[in-house]
């Protein structure tokens, strides 16, 4: 009788353990299976020769804007994938592109560059309006006011600038950082200016004055 138990709980023991493998398997193949509420890939957008280092999209979703290492900026139509224009040229920049940005309203592209200086380019034309030059290193990153009046920079030479959007002239420089600033944006209603740094700090500015 003994014997018998012995050799019913190993047939079982045997049994829980192919089941255990069983489900383990299972798991791991349906782990890699396609989830059908994932999010897929609607375009991939080619065109760079080199890093691509900087995206922004238009509020109404219909442009993007990209900044790469080949010294280039490009405007993309999302909904076919296709490059709209390559904004490069005598007027482009002469270094890599770190930073692009989108007025509130769509209708404005800065951009900014290892070259030192912003760029601003006119959407609906995709043509070049003015460029904006005071940073003594890399200019790293760029926004637009909400009402599009100002852009404001950050560079390597830890100052934060900001600008007449109209004339390209500087308006006033903030002094603070004591590293590159990475990245610069402005509050909703336009009265504060952000910025962080690698010395890992985040200032709150003034954006009046």
């Amino acid at each position: 009788m003994n014997g018998s138990h012995s050799s019913r709980r190993a047939v079982i023991g045997l049994f829980a353990s192919v089941v255990t493998a069983f489900l383990l398997l299972w798991s791991a193949a349906w782990s890699q299976q396609p989830n059908d509420q994932s999010v897929r890939v609607v375009h991939t957008l080619k065109g760079h020769e080199e890093l691509v280092y900087s995206v922004a999209i238009t509020p109404d979703g219909k442009l993007a804007a990209t900044g790469a290492f080949d010294k280039t900026v490009r405007l993309w139509d999302v909904a076919s994938g296709k490059v709209v224009r390559t904004l490069a040229g005598p007027n482009g920049h002469k270094g890599l592109v770190l930073h692009v940005a989108f007025s509130p309203d769509g209708r404005l592209l800065a951009s900014s560059s290892a070259d030192r200086t912003i760029k601003l380019w006119d959407v609906p034309l995709a043509g070049y309006l003015r460029q904006y030059v005071g940073h003594e290193k890399s200019a790293n990153c760029v926004a637009v006011s909400p009402d599009g009046s100002r852009i404001v920079t950050g560079g390597d030479d830890a100052v934060v600038r900001v600008w007449n959007a109209a004339d390209g002239q500087q308006l006033f420089a903030c002094q603070g950082h004591v590293g590159p600033v990475t990245d610069v944006a402005y509050s909703g209603n336009g009265q504060l200016i952000a910025s962080v740094s690698t010395d890992q700090t985040l200032r709150l500015w003034n954006a009046a004055d």
